[in-house]
């Protein structure tokens, strides 16, 4: 069985990368056009995304997880998409989740 801090591992990998990163859609092809995450064309994902895309079984507890570690307590899909949110953030919010002692 895969559980949420395995997930959040993969999908964090997915988006080490500042290009492999996106706002606005769950996942973009080359050319910028929004795709679903686990499209073969994809080549960057959201945090969302990149959860989906990581994980073929029930993505609930990893994004529940997520969203527990997203300042100001906004849902992980807003905070992505804030202007502001930098690529870095969201890499830390990944990095909080998965470092949490109850991460199953």
């Amino acid at each position: 069985m895969i559980t949420a801090r395995k997930i959040l591992i993969a999908a964090r990998a997915k988006i080490e990368r500042p290009e492999a990163w996106t706002k606005g859609r769950y996942a973009r092809d080359k050319n910028g056009e929004g795709t679903i995450p686990n499209s073969r064309h994809a080549v960057c994902w959201c945090a969302i995304g990149a959860v989906h895309a990581a994980s073929p079984s029930d993505t609930a507890p990893a994004l529940t997880q997520l969203n527990r570690f997203v300042p100001g307590g906004e849902a992980t899909y807003t905070y992505n998409d804030f202007p502001e949110t930098t690529h870095a953030e969201i890499l830390a919010l990944y990095d909080r989740a998965i470092a949490a002692e109850d991460t199953p």
